[in-house]
């Protein structure tokens, strides 16, 4: 999702050398806003996908609050926990600076979550 000199983000962990560190050997907050809810959100986004029905509507919400939870999380989370995860310390705007591709899925993910809310069959 970004890297900062030799340290690699990912929604798992960290790449720091070559060697990955999970979030919960890093840093209990980011892993459970990273890693847990990326997997909660996937498994909504399935259930949301699959019905058409009320609850599909609820799991279709559910995942935007999930995948807006994370996206909030790295451009606010990031930067103040910076210091405890990669060892330097980020501001707010010189996150831009360091993302990567994964950002960008996720933005991506984001748009993706808006659009399936609105257009839901169950209004």
């Amino acid at each position: 999702m970004m890297t900062v000199g030799d340290f690699q983000v990912f929604l798992w962990g960290i790449i720091d050398n070559g060697t990955l560190y999970t979030w919960l050997e890093v840093d209990f907050v980011t892993f459970l806003f990273l890693f847990c809810l990326s997997l909660l959100s996937i498994i909504t986004a399935f259930i949301a996908s699959g019905k058409e029905n009320k609850l599909g509507r609820r799991m279709s919400n559910f995942n935007l609050a999930l995948i807006g939870t994370i996206f909030a999380y790295f451009l606010i989370g990031i930067p103040i926990y910076s210091n405890l995860i990669i060892g330097m310390e980020l501001g707010y705007f010189d996150i831009f600076y360091y993302l990567n591709f994964g950002f960008y899925v996720l933005l991506l993910d984001l748009i993706l979550a808006i659009v399936s809310r609105i257009k839901h069959p169950m209004s």
